[in-house]
């Protein structure tokens, strides 16, 4: 909840009761469409939720008898106080165009969204499992989006870890710099981030943690196969180098 605004995606939450949803989480709405409640309890967490809703406003709720009458608020209009709305029944303005449900799904960002992860992941997949096959001729292995009922599902963020690495492991000329002056810590930790998905939540923190894993399942122990160290860049500060060979 707190973190889809980033990625531009929002939510909408629709409930008879909203004290079964915590209140961090209710305080996050921009937009309130209140009508009649029956629980004293939840005119308790909406007033705990959002400081505009007084006693006297709730009060009018538990008590509405007239059907769809209730209060709207907002805070993006810049002054956010409740207005007092009637919601027509929505069935007697609009005829239904899918009573059978059988049309295909509106297309939405959320949709976009999900096919573009799918086909991230589906790369990945196919790059990790390409590489198993050619490892282990014998013991092919095919990974699943949708595992069968009782599988397991497919490690995400492993998947997308292990293809990173696999671009290390088949870059010649990186390896190459690997070995003759070493790569600098920041560019080997940037290359890592480039193979994983723009969408994915601190990449940096990730490739930055990737860059050990990476160099161990390619080469081995650290300071036995290969080891960092310190020297002047390009600018001559000194920073961290990663290197090939016994420290």
């Amino acid at each position: 909840m707190k973190e889809g605004r980033k990625y531009d995606l929002g939510a909408v939450l629709i409930t008879q009761q909203p004290g079964s949803i915590p209140v961090e989480i209710l305080s996050q709405g921009d937009n309130w469409f209140l009508f009649h409640l029956l629980s004293a309890s939840d005119l308790t967490t909406l007033k705990k939720a959002n400081a505009h809703f007084s006693d006297d406003l709730l009060s009018a709720l538990l008590n509405e008898p007239i059907p769809g009458q209730g209060v709207f608020w907002s805070s993006v209009g810049g002054k956010p106080y409740p207005i007092s709305i009637r919601a027509l029944l929505f069935e007697q303005m609009v005829s239904p165009v899918d009573l059978a449900y059988t049309k295909p799904a509106a297309p939405t960002f959320a949709r976009t969204l999900k096919n573009r992860f799918e086909s991230e992941l589906q790369g990945a997949v196919s790059a990790v499992a390409d590489r198993t096959e050619r490892a282990s001729p014998a013991t092919s292995t095919t990974l699943e989006l949708v595992p069968e009922s009782g599988e397991g599902a497919t490690d995400v963020l492993g998947t997308f870890e292990a293809r990173a690495i696999n671009a290390v492991r088949n870059d010649v000329a990186l390896r190459a710099r690997l070995r003759d002056d070493g790569v600098p810590w920041g560019e080997l930790k940037g290359y890592l981030a480039e193979q994983l998905p723009a969408t994915l939540d601190d990449r940096d923190q990730i490739a930055y943690q990737l860059v050990v894993k990476a160099m161990v399942e390619i080469f081995g122990r650290q300071d036995e196969t290969w080891h960092t160290e310190k020297k002047p860049g390009k600018s001559g500060k000194t920073i961290t180098f990663v290197k090939l060979g016994r420290r």
